[in-house]
């Protein structure tokens, strides 16, 4: 275990002790505490600076002894809030209240960024920083960003949706909507060949969405690398019963879509996953299931005709897939 040099150590120190100077194990920590920390720890042990949370309670209880045994046994600040009889067996009842006792002065509020439908909806303000690096640039698209982020807590990497919540033309509540719908929307759903959400947040600027898996690229992007990579069409092939299943699961949901297209399936390695719900319909508490009129924002080339006429729809719209010609083939897909 490496020492924190003297300066550093000094800084580290200015988190843990009140100005007289003596030990202070009743203050609460907040995101920008914990990264402070953490940016302190990365000059001499970058395994501690990826737990902070956990080096701040083992610091408190004067245990970090500890926290080597505790790293290398998967612990990280992503299983935080933790129960007794998570902790491990070597540790003495003492040690295990003790840490109970302290842990909730760590328990920030992006602590419940990554936990899916056991997380909550997080607002981070103007000076609260965001428990994300970014990555790169996904993409862009009319509601908003796609960034490639790296989690400051559990050290996975995300795709982050992220839509401004005010736009000089007025946008704001049809950028809520489309959030909203789209968040409530992924709640309710798990499925293999459908993106997973895995935690959402607001700040000044941007309403946030976490997604996983990150896609290696859109269906729009495989299909015009096929015909310079024949080896991809058997996969391409078995894209279709994927795609079926994810969308009967959606039906069966009482969810339609509603903007299906090649630009909404994802592809990550073998798998294929459908995604953006922003536009789609929840239909469980609606005695009427088929719909009439335009919807803002669906895209014309893939709409079937009775949507594209303003006729009456249902479910069936969903499956309509518009000819679609492969660069360099003399194939076409119909339906």
């Amino acid at each position: 275990m490496a020492k924190p040099h003297a300066s550093i150590e000094a800084k580290l120190a200015e988190h843990f002790t009140q100005p007289s100077g003596t030990a202070n194990s009743n203050r609460t920590y907040s995101d920008a505490d914990v990264q402070q920390i953490s940016s302190l720890l990365a000059y001499s042990n970058v395994a501690w600076s990826r737990a902070p949370r956990m080096y701040i309670i083992l610091r408190l209880i004067d245990n970090l002894n500890l926290l080597d045994g505790l790293l290398e046994s998967g612990f990280t600040d992503h299983w935080l809030p933790v129960a007794a009889r998570t902790l491990p067996s070597s540790w003495g009842p003492d040690i295990k209240a003790k840490f109970l006792r302290i842990q909730p002065v760590v328990l920030t509020k992006s602590i419940d960024l990554e936990k899916g439908d056991e997380g909550k909806h997080r607002h981070f303000g103007q000076d609260e920083p965001l428990p994300f690096v970014v990555k790169t640039i996904l993409g862009r698209g009319g509601s908003g960003q796609v960034d490639r982020v790296l989690s400051l807590i559990s050290y996975k990497e995300y795709a982050r949706k992220r839509i401004r919540r005010t736009h000089i033309f007025g946008d704001a509540k049809l950028n809520m909507r489309i959030y909203t719908n789209e968040l409530e929307t992924l709640k309710r759903l798990r499925h293999r060949h459908i993106v997973q959400l895995v935690g959402s947040y607001t700040d000044p600027v941007y309403l946030g969405l976490i997604m996983s898996p990150i896609a290696d690229c859109d269906l729009a992007q495989f299909l015009s690398s096929v015909p310079s990579s024949p080896d991809k069409l058997p996969l391409l092939r078995s894209f279709f019963g994927c795609l079926a299943s994810a969308i009967t699961f959606l039906h069966l949901a009482e969810i339609r879509h509603m903007d299906l297209k090649p630009e909404n399936f994802l592809c990550k390695e073998d798998a294929i996953l459908v995604t953006d719900f922003g536009l789609a319909r929840d239909l469980t508490d609606l005695t009427q299931k088929t719909t009439v009129g335009t919807v803002l924002g669906m895209s014309p080339p893939y709409c079937s005709p009775e949507v594209a006429e303003s006729e009456p729809r249902d479910y069936s719209a969903d499956i309509w897939v518009s000819r679609m010609r492969l660069p360099g083939d003399a194939h076409s897909l119909e339906g």
